[in-house]
């Protein structure tokens, strides 16, 4: 599955240095335990299939970050970015969070003769939580043990801080804020559009030399539509799963949690907070 699993590095990306460095969040942090887990396959998934639904957060990724031609590669950029925020010393997550920064400045576009950057407050808001809600999610389906509800509130306000050092405001940092969040949302901003249609399609049309990735794929692209809210299935024309397909996705996430042991990043990670 290296085609999914390859996280392209950000430049003095390491989790050895310096000695003591907790990070951001530290091991004791649910963070930790969430971003730390394969069930982030399929929330990626999500997460990317929801923030379509935002129409100048579609225009900014379609128009400027080569997502049609390279999506995986987008992809990997972004697992990089959580990486290293996540399980990296504070002096390097703060430097990966500028390097963000200074890309998102130089990408700008018009959209119903309004212009959108990607360093907006709130685009930057609207991803944030798109994808921490749809990792949770994941998490919650198919982690090795289940978030408390106080746990889950535990994550969105640890994750908050990252998206309000990149630059967004109004962060929800709790469930019902990020239900309060949708909700306000909904109405006013969200829409399956056109170019939030052909996204989704594309995905689910991507093609892989790997055989393992031929059967990977498929059920975790279902397992990602299942884990969407019923109102983003509406938006995006998408039907819910079958049970069966939930059932088979925590089967393998198990498989590949037993199969690939701590990863060598939260293992270096781990003593360096020693």
């Amino acid at each position: 599955m290296e085609e999914l699993l390859y996280c392209d590095p950000f430049p003095g990306e390491r989790y050895d240095e310096p000695v003591g460095d907790m990070g951001l969040y530290g091991p004791d942090s649910v963070t930790w335990r969430v971003h730390g887990d394969p069930s982030m396959l399929v929330g990626g998934l999500a997460g990317v299939m929801l923030a379509t639904l935002h129409p100048a957060a579609m225009a900014v990724v379609a128009q400027l970050s080569h997502w049609q031609e390279q999506p995986f590669h987008r992809l990997s950029r972004t697992a990089s970015y959580i990486r290293v925020t996540t399980y990296a010393s504070e002096p390097v997550a703060d430097r990966a969070i500028e390097q963000v920064k200074g890309i998102h400045r130089k990408m700008v576009v018009n959209l119903a003769s309004r212009v959108h950057a990607a360093s907006d407050p709130d685009l930057l808001c609207w991803v944030h939580v798109a994808e921490a809600s749809c990792f949770l999610g994941a998490y919650q389906r198919y982690g090795r043990q289940s978030l408390t509800g106080a746990e889950e509130d535990r994550y969105f306000a640890e994750v908050a801080v990252v998206a309000q050092r990149l630059g967004a405001t109004g962060v929800p940092a709790s469930r019902d804020g990020v239900a309060a969040y949708f909700e306000r949302l909904r109405p006013l901003v969200l829409d399956g559009t056109a170019a939030a249609l052909d996204n989704v399609a594309k995905l689910r049309t991507q093609r892989f030399t790997a055989p393992s990735m031929k059967l990977f794929y498929p059920l975790a692209f279902s397992a990602a539509i299942d884990l969407l809210p019923s109102w983003a299935r509406d938006m995006l024309h998408l039907s819910e799963q079958p049970a069966l397909t939930a059932r088979a996705m925590g089967g393998l996430v198990a498989f590949m949690r037993l199969a690939r042991g701590v990863p060598p990043v939260i293992q270096a990670a781990k003593i360096r907070c020693r």
